[in-house]
């Protein structure tokens, strides 16, 4: 009834059917894949064009809080801060005008020993110099006694008061001055014998040996010395130096553009270690330092803080200055500007600078009730909204 087939099937049609199913699959996957990318290209496309676009934030304003002051011109006593050296009123440098060993007999001259008034500072030792004048007062002695006879002859009415001289003469004691002559043949008669010549002999001797002691002009102390006791002190070596107490001269460099400022008997304030001591201008140089276009004013002061050498803080109350408004220095721009506030604005306006102090600068070319700004400002900009700082 049926007829059996006893060839096998061709695999050439086997394999070109499996090959178009796989094709068949491959393109209905890239289909869907496409499709896929192109949906959600659309719907991304769709909610970027539809998302709500942000809001530009709003710009807040910028406000600067600052210290003002209203312009009101007025008289103001000019303050220059200065400094100097403190020397000492009464100092000086100690010679010697004789020769001799130095012989201490109280205190050693030595830096720091203090000295009252007249009191022996150095002693030389003088026992040669008061032989030698021992010897001119005997020689003027024998001298006046070997004129006696003359005298009592030649000039009977000056013969009581010569013989009372030599009956007084003591060459343990200053000299007494000579009779006066009672005529000129008599003062020719004394001179030709040399009687002037070795009584002023013996009186320069006496100032000569006074020299040996040294005493002290003022109270004070030694501020240097360079002796030893024992030293041989030669005719002009220098001794030391001797300083006197609590009085001393300050020398304050005063620039030269302030001179107008100040006088003698301007009052200054000396300030040093938070110690304030008061003084006066007692002169003022007229020569002006051309490496520092200053001037040097010296000031007076009574003290027993101060010391020799110290270096110290003068302020100088000076003349007043009219017609200025004052605000602190650091308010000033290159010292020629000010920020001013105008409408509640930042700006900025020049000036005319009068004075300028440590602390303080003196300034006019501002209109009266200006309102300025009195602190140094930083990183602003013209026109940015000011308000005063109430702090």
């Amino acid at each position: 009834m049926y007829k059996i087939l006893t060839q096998p099937i061709s695999r050439k049609y086997y394999f070109n059917d499996r090959n178009e199913i796989s094709m068949k699959k491959n393109v209905l996957v890239i289909i869907i894949s496409v499709s896929i990318i192109i949906l959600g290209a659309a719907i991304a496309y769709y909610l970027i064009a539809n998302k709500p676009q942000p809001q530009p934030p709003k710009k807040l304003e910028t406000v600067r809080y600052a210290t003002m002051g209203e312009v009101n011109y007025a008289e103001y006593e000019v303050s220059i801060n200065t400094t100097g050296s403190v020397r000492a009123k009464n100092k000086l440098d100690i010679y010697s005008e004789v020769q001799g060993i130095y012989s201490p007999s109280g205190k050693e001259f030595r830096e720091g020993v203090r000295f009252g008034k007249g009191e022996p500072m150095i002693v030389i030792d003088k026992r040669e110099a008061e032989l030698t004048l021992k010897t001119q007062k005997s020689e003027l002695m024998n001298a006046i006694a070997s004129l006696m006879a003359d005298i009592k002859v030649d000039f009977p009415e000056s013969f009581d008061k010569w013989n009372n001289y030599l009956s007084n003469f003591d060459i343990e004691k200053q000299v007494a001055e000579l009779p006066k002559p009672s005529s000129d043949k008599e003062k020719y008669f004394l001179t030709v014998r040399n009687i002037y010549k070795l009584y002023f002999n013996i009186k320069n001797q006496e100032v000569r040996l006074s020299k040996y002691i040294i005493s002290a002009p003022y109270s004070g102390t030694v501020a240097m010395s360079s002796i030893e006791p024992g030293a041989l002190v030669r005719p002009g070596a220098k001794l030391g130096e001797f300083s006197g107490l609590n009085l001393f001269e300050v020398s304050l460099a005063i620039r030269s553009s302030d001179l107008k400022y100040i006088k003698v008997g301007s009052s200054v304030d000396i300030v040093h270690e938070d110690k304030k001591l008061e003084g006066k201008i007692v002169r003022i140089s007229n020569r002006i330092d051309p490496a520092t276009q200053s001037v040097n004013a010296y000031v007076s002061v009574r003290s027993s803080e101060l010391k020799d050498g110290m270096y110290v803080t003068g302020v100088v109350s000076g003349n007043k200055v009219k017609d200025v408004y004052k605000l602190p220095r650091r308010a000033l721009i290159d010292n020629r500007e000010v920020y001013t506030v105008v409408d509640g604005k930042l700006d900025i306006e020049s000036i005319e600078l009068k004075y300028l102090g440590k602390d303080n600068a003196y300034i006019t070319g501002l209109a009266a009730g200006t309102t300025v700004i009195t602190e140094p400002m930083a990183n602003v900009k013209l026109g940015t909204k000011i308000k005063r700082n109430e702090n």
